[in-house]
């Protein structure tokens, strides 16, 4: 199973000092952590070294996206690979769970959940 990182849950370690990586370990065992290169080229233009540096160290694998945006490339790529989605987007959540599909999510600022 395939599970795709947005941007924002990929910050979550530095902004709430919660192991969403290891939670993702437990929550989806053999899991596949894959993110989109809009999402890498988001956090460089943040400068977000640190969230670099972890998803390169966890082997989160980059793909590239189809779609014009970040989220139009997220809801393509959900819809191909059938993966789910961590993110704390909640505008993107809502579209996501209306097609059926599932979401992993940050809850009480604490605890990883899948939707």
């Amino acid at each position: 199973m395939k599970v795709l990182l947005d941007t924002n849950f990929m910050l979550i370690p530095f902004q709430e000092k919660v192991d969403v990586y290891e939670e993702l370990k437990f929550l989806v065992p053999k899991a596949e952590l894959v993110t989109l290169e809009s999402c890498v080229r988001e956090l460089e233009r943040l400068k977000k070294k640190g969230a670099l540096q972890l998803m390169k160290l966890k082997g989160v694998k980059v793909v590239r996206g189809k779609g014009r945006g970040t989220d139009e490339q997220i809801l393509n790529y959900l819809e191909e690979e059938g993966a789910i989605l961590a993110t704390l987007d909640k505008e993107l959540m809502k579209k996501v769970l209306k097609r059926g599909q599932h979401v992993i999510t940050l809850r009480q600022s604490k605890k990883v959940m899948l939707l």
